[in-house]
């Protein structure tokens, strides 16, 4: 009697339910009916997880990219013959997978950090890393005598910041004839804030050619491939393990060396820094490196050449026991606020005053006895100005940016006050090296 009991009771909750169903003329309005209702449901479930959907559909967006290039480039790998295709094929697959590495940790890292609060204004700048060169260190007998190290190389960067990752071009053919690498690529990142590491790693690939010492193993496989059948020939050639595949086919480039560069390498001009080389199982395979590298590293804050927030404000003077007040259209850009008497001369003329806004600013928001209660006040080392704004969400904003305008500073220090120069990215398609001595 129970499940009889169940079932009575629960038909008259589907008859209310079917009831309050609306009435359709046709079939038509009925299914656009339950059309709109799953695109309804469907809203308020992206709007319920809006808060991550975002960011994390972006980086779905480009882990579903690297992941068709990689198929690409593995087909492109299976049908190149010629060895600087090969070549490129494989940095570009090594890239695509460091790419789809950073991007799933980023995404963890985010979904970890989902429900903490975020900062509404975060200060952020452009990064650029050129003139990359690293000298090598070949024996005495093997350079000038040209004689003994039969190695050539295939060497090319990865510039990591965060999950931002771009490639040098391959310098090929590297032997004892070589003094140093040279690297013509620019990379350039924007949206970098100023905590920032810069990894540079290098990576290389040992070539091999028939008129060399070094293609022994390369001949010696052919030969067993061709000699006895091919299911023992292949599995001998595999444990010779000379082509150092990536997992998939074609040559396989290890990391021999990186370098950690911070806010405080960040320089106008070439500088010198260290390179941690890594201890790789085959020496041969080692790229006789110096130890040290030099390159550019120059930054530049967003905050210098953007302008963060402009509108009237007004002025306020005191003369005697009267205080006078000015309005000025106001702009808050390269540490400094500009006025100027109308807003159409802020684009054509010089402002007619201009209030320092740095790390030794003080900002003081407390109420001041005037008549307009939305007042703060900028205290410099040589100067003291009243400013007053016209509504509480204009002050609340100027009150917001400036400090934020303050710290910027304090964070980015003397790069927010020299501007240095960062060029277009710029990755060069001619496969060349160069000698210091051919430029001396």
């Amino acid at each position: 009697m129970a499940p009889t009991l169940r079932s009575a009771a629960s038909a008259p909750r589907k008859r209310r339910a079917f009831q309050s169903l609306p009435t359709f003329s046709n079939n038509f309005d009925y299914l656009r009916f339950l059309s709109d209702t799953k695109k309804k449901r469907l809203c308020k479930e992206r709007t319920k997880n809006s808060s991550k959907t975002k960011n994390e559909c972006d980086l779905e967006e480009k882990i579903d990219f690297e992941m068709k290039m990689k198929e690409g480039i593995m087909k492109l790998l299976a049908v190149s013959k010629h060895s600087i295709q090969t070549l490129e094929a494989s940095k570009s697959l090594l890239t695509c997978t460091e790419r789809i590495k950073a991007y799933k940790a980023e995404r963890e890292h985010q979904s970890l950090q989902s429900g903490s609060v975020r900062q509404a204004m975060k200060s952020k700048g452009r990064i650029s890393v050129s003139d990359i060169r690293m000298p090598l260190m070949w024996k005495d007998s093997d350079h000038f005598k040209n004689k003994g190290d039969y190695r050539r190389f295939a060497v090319f960067c990865l510039i990591k910041i965060g999950s931002k990752i771009v490639d040098t071009e391959i310098v090929w053919n590297v032997d004892r004839n070589v003094t140093d690498i040279s690297f013509d690529s620019v990379s350039v990142f924007s949206q970098v804030s100023p905590d920032f590491e810069v990894r540079i790693e290098v990576y290389s690939h040992m070539l091999h050619n028939d008129l060399s010492i070094a293609s022994t193993p390369c001949k010696i496989k052919r030969k067993i491939t061709r000699s006895i059948s091919r299911t023992v020939g292949r599995k001998l050639a595999v444990s010779l393990n000379d082509n150092h595949t990536n997992g998939e086919s074609g040559p396989r480039f290890d990391l021999v060396a990186y370098a950690t560069l911070r806010l405080r390498d960040v320089a106008d001009s070439i500088k010198t820094h260290d390179l941690l080389q890594l201890n790789l199982e085959d020496p041969c395979h080692q790229l006789p490196l110096f130890g040290c590298f030099c390159c550019r590293l120059v930054a530049q804050p967003d905050f210098v050449n953007v302008e963060r927030f402009a509108g009237y404000l007004n002025i306020i003077q005191n003369e005697g026991n009267a205080s006078k007040t000015r309005t000025f259209w106001c702009s808050l850009k390269n540490l400094q606020l500009a006025f100027w008497q109308k807003c159409e001369d802020s684009s054509c003329k010089p402002p007619a005053i201009t209030v320092a806004v740095n790390k030794d600013t003080k900002l003081e928001t407390r109420l001041f006895n005037v008549i307009n209660s939305f007042c703060f006040k900028i205290v410099n080392l040589t100067e003291e100005v009243m400013l007053a704004a016209n509504t509480v969400q204009h002050h609340s904003q100027w009150i917001s940016h400036i400090a934020q305008h303050i710290k910027e500073h304090d964070l980015w220090g003397y790069l927010a006050e020299s501007v240095m120069k960062i060029s277009s990215p710029f990755v060069p398609h001619v496969f060349r090296h160069q000698s210091l001595y051919e430029e001396a």
